[in-house]
C-alpha cells in the first residue's frame, strides 16, 4: 500500500475507535509509505492512536491530526521516516524525545497546535532540514530549544501574544538559509540577537511581528527580504547589496536607511492623512531603483493637498514605479486629492483601480477623465511641475479588449467589467519625466 489517508469526524460518534484501530492497523501490516490520520473530535474524546502504528516500518511521510500520541513501550520503528507533521496532537516531552531519537533519517518536522508540552527540544536529528513549529493560543510552551547542525529551513509561528515569555534558544544551526519569523515572538534587542545565529541566512521573512520598533538588517548573502504587518515599525535600516526582491507590506512608513538595489513590492494602507505621509512614502521609496509594484490602500482625503506646499518641501523628482495600484475605499467624496497625491510621488507604467462594487465604475472613470484633462494651467509658475505636465499618453488595457483594433468606450468597458470580478483593467502611461539637473538637486 502506497497511501493510506483517513479523514473523519468522530462527534456524535460512539464506538468508532476500533473500527479506526483496525483500518490503521491494516495500512500498516500492508507496507503503507504515506500515512496520513485527520480526525476530528473534541479534547474531550480525542482519539488515542493504537501502539501499532509506531511498528509502520515502512512509512515515509506521517501526518497525524487531532489525535493524542501517547508513550508507546516498546521500540518505534520508523526507520524510513522522512516526513512527520504533528497537528493538533496531545503528546508530551517524552515522547518528542522518543519520536526524534529514533528516526535516524528525518528530514522535515512540523509541529502545528500540539499541546501536553512545556518544553520542546529538538535535537539528534542528523539530516533534520526542514522545520517549521506553530505555536497557538492553548499552547503551554515555556521553553524552545532547537540545536540541528543540518537544518535549512526554519518557520516559527507564534499565535498568541501571551506566550511571548518563552524562552527560544537556538543553537548550532550553521546551515540555515531561510527563516520565518511571525507573531509576538521577540523585542528588538532579542530579534537581533536571534537573527545572528543566522550567519548565512538567504531568505527572512519577519510578519506581524508587533513589538518590533526597529529592523537593523546587515548581509551579503541575503537574497529575499519580506516585512509584513509590523505595525510599531518606526526605523529600519538596511544594507543587502545582493538583494534580490524586497516586499514591504501593511507597515507604518519607518525612518530608513536602505541599501538594496533589488525590485521592491510595496503596500502601504493608511486612512485620511496628510500631505506630509506621501512625503515620508517619496523619501522611504527613494533609495529604490526599481518599484516592480506599489500597492495603495486608501480613503479618499477630504485635505486640501496644495501642490505649492508640496513642491516648497520635497522638490526632489518622482520615482519610476512598473506598476501601481489604487483602492479606494468610500465614495468618491474628493478621488483627486487621492490621484494628485499618488502620482505626484510616482510616475507608474501601469495604473491599477480596485474598488468595491459600484464605486471601482466611478474611480476609474474619474481617472480616465482626469488623463484626458489637457488644462495645463495649473502649475506653470513651477520649475517641477505637477504630474499632468508630464503625461505625453495613456491607453486603456484590459482583457476584455481581445482585439487592439477592437474600439470601446470606458463606459462600456467599466460595464462590462462590472460584470466580471475577475478582469482587470489597466491604465498604460506614457510620461516624459524632466531632466534631473532641473531640480536643482
Amino acid at each position: 500500500m502506497q497511501k493510506f489517508r483517513i479523514f473523519i469526524s468522530l462527534i456524535g460518534l460512539k464506538g468508532f475507535s476500533s473500527i479506526l484501530d483496525g483500518w490503521i492497523w491494516l495500512a500498516v501490516q500492508n507496507g503503507v509509505e504515506t500515512l496520513d490520520i485527520d480526525i476530528e473530535t473534541d479534547r474531550d474524546t480525542i482519539y488515542d492512536l493504537p501502539q501499532t502504528i509506531f511498528s509502520a516500518k515502512s512509512v515515509t511521510t506521517l501526518k497525524i491530526a487531532g489525535c493524542k500520541l501517547e508513550q508507546t513501550s516498546g521500540n518505534i520503528s520508523f526507520y524510513f521516516l522522512k516526513s512527520l507533521t504533528l497537528d493538533k496532537v496531545q503528546l508530551n516531552e517524552q515522547m518528542i524525545q522518543k519520536l526524534t531519537s529514533e528516526c535516524p533519517l528525518l528530514e522535515k518536522l512540523n509541529f502545528y497546535s500540539c499541546w501536553g508540552m512545556k518544553c520542546l527540544c529538538i535535537s539528534n536529528l542528523p539530516k533534520l532540514k526542514i522545520m517549521h513549529i506553530h505555536v497557538s493560543y492553548e499552547d503551554e510552551l515555556e521553553r524552545l530549544k532547537i540545536s540541528i547542525p543540518s537544518l535549512e529551513e526554519f518557520r516559527l509561528v507564534f499565535e498568541d501574544p501571551r506566550v511571548n515569555s518563552c524562552v527560544i534558544d537556538v543553537d548550532e544551526c550553521p546551515l540555515a538559509n531561510d527563516l520565518e519569523l511571525m507573531g509576538d515572538i521577540f523585542r528588538d534587542r532579542e530579534f537581533h540577537d536571534f537573527i545572528s545565529k543566522f550567519p548565512v541566512l538567504k531568505k527572512l521573512s519577519v510578519e506581524w511581528c508587533r513589538y518590533l520598533e526597529k529592523i537593523t538588517i546587515s548581509s551579503k548573502r541575503l537574497k529575499k527580504l519580506r516585512i509584513s504587518h509590523c505595525a510599531n515599525l518606526k526605523v529600519l535600516d538596511v544594507d543587502t547589496p545582493n538583494l534580490s526582491f524586497f516586499t514591504f507590506m501593511f507597515n507604518q512608513i519607518p525612518v530608513s536607511s536602505i541599501n538594496a538595489p533589488c525590485p521592491w513590492r510595496v503596500v502601504l494602507d493608511h486612512g485620511d492623512v496628510d500631505a506630509r505621509w506621501y512625503l515620508n512614502m517619496k523619501e522611504f521609496l527613494r533609495p529604490s531603483n526599481k518599484i516592480c509594484d506599489l500597492t495603495l490602500y486608501a480613503e479618499p482625503s477630504k485635505n486640501t493637498f496644495g501642490f505649492d506646499d508640496f513642491w516648497k518641501i520635497a522638490p526632489a523628482l518622482c520615482c519610476e514605479v512598473e506598476h501601481m495600484t489604487l483602492h479606494a475605499r468610500r465614495l468618491p467624496s474628493n478621488y483627486g486629492s487621492l490621484l494628485d497625491r499618488a502620482l505626484w510621488i510616482c510616475y507608474p507604467k501601469y495604473l491599477t483601480i480596485e474598488s468595491g462594487g459600484r464605486n471601482q465604475k466611478k474611480f476609474i472613470k474619474y481617472v480616465y477623465d482626469e488623463l484626458m484633462n489637457e488644462d495645463l494651467n495649473c502649475c506653470n509658475s513651477q520649475a517641477i511641475k505637477c504630474w499632468r505636465h508630464y503625461l505625453k499618453d495613456f491607453a486603456v488595457e484590459s482583457s476584455i479588449i481581445k482585439d487592439p483594433d477592437q474600439q470601446m468606450g470606458i463606459d462600456d468597458l467599466v460595464d462590462v467589467l462590472y460584470t466580471r470580478p475577475n478582469e482587470t483593467l489597466h491604465f498604460a502611461l506614457d510620461w516624459s519625466p524632466p531632466a534631473a539637473d532641473s531640480t536643482g538637486c
